[in-house]
């Protein structure tokens, strides 16, 4: 069964959570850091103190329900699946486990753990979209290559698997709450260095001026956090 939302309006949700939620007092000034072109045109200086970088990749679900998915032999239940593009698409997918080779548990794959528009107008009406979410770390996903199709499949929130290989990736993250203890403080500075580098690495001849631009390319999200 396919998600009868869009990728797009889960991620709205999430964030409207994220940033009128519980987490508001946790948030810098500007939670969005912007980028360098726009601080010239607005005359925004983003310098900020010290603060932790949260990289969200927002991913769309389909809920498996038969036998013969698959995956089913691992799971002997329903359960869900995000697609991972394949690299000769897009290097989406080495550009987030690039990044989270910099920034540590800081970069994550998010998915809803549910898949019909009733669902989702109910947990966006009672802001419950985070308690429904897998947060997948890329720190612990392997890069990919070629045209091969790759999937990141899990039925709850204590574990994933990686797909075309079975790799089981021990999660159990219930909310950004506990990924916030884990994720460094870095400065502006770092933070734009840091992602430099990994975009040289994904992108060893690229060009660029400002790397947040290149993860708007990508529709990776940063929210720095106190």
């Amino acid at each position: 069964m396919d998600s009868q939302f869009s990728e797009i309006q889960f991620g709205f949700g999430l964030l409207r959570e994220i940033v009128d939620g519980p987490f508001f007092g946790r948030l810098e000034n500007s939670p969005f850091m912007p980028t360098q072109n726009k601080e010239k045109i607005l005359g925004y200086d983003a310098r900020l103190d010290k603060c932790r970088p949260l990289f969200l990749q927002f991913k769309r679900s389909e809920m498996l329900t038969r036998s013969t998915a698959n995956e089913w032999s691992v799971f002997g239940n329903p359960y869900y699946r995000i697609e991972i593009y394949p690299d000769s698409v897009t290097h989406q997918h080495n550009l987030l486990v690039s990044l989270a080779n910099q920034f540590g548990n800081s970069v994550f794959y998010a998915a809803p753990m549910f898949i019909t528009e009733n669902d989702f107008l109910n947990h966006y009406t009672n802001k419950t979209i985070q308690d429904h979410t897998k947060f997948i770390n890329c720190r612990r996903l392997s890069t990919i290559s070629g045209s091969t199709a790759h999937h990141i499949c899990f039925m709850d929130k204590t574990k994933s698997y990686f797909f075309s290989e079975q790799i089981t990736i021990e999660d159990n993250i219930k909310d950004i709450e506990s990924i916030l203890t884990k994720i460094e403080r870095f400065s502006e500075n770092e933070i734009r260095d840091e992602i430099s580098l990994a975009i040289k690495k994904v992108f060893p001849n690229a060009i660029f001026n400002d790397g947040i631009t290149y993860l708007e390319r990508f529709g990776i999200m940063l929210v720095l956090f106190k």
